[in-house]
């Protein structure tokens, strides 16, 4: 009994699915994929332009040792500039 068991198990697996009729006749066509490629140039960004800024006017003044004692002296009256 166990050898013809195993004799039909081993049969069944050497056979594979060939006994139930899943030969090559049920296996539809299958077309060739295409593959297109198609290459298109990236959009160009131009981005908005900056405000233009308008500067203020720059007063420069040279601090000698003299002068520096002077501009102490009105920052320490809160007068200085």
């Amino acid at each position: 009994m166990n050898k013809s068991l195993i004799l039909a198990g081993l049969l069944a697996l050497f056979s594979g699915c060939s006994m139930l009729g899943g030969g090559k006749t049920n296996i539809p066509e299958v077309k060739p994929v295409e593959v297109v490629t198609v290459v298109k140039q990236a959009p160009m960004y131009h981005p908005p332009l900056p405000a233009s800024i308008s500067a203020l006017p720059v007063e420069w003044r040279v601090l000698t040792p003299a002068t520096m004692e002077e501009y102490l002296k009105d920052l320490n009256e809160g007068n200085a500039l």
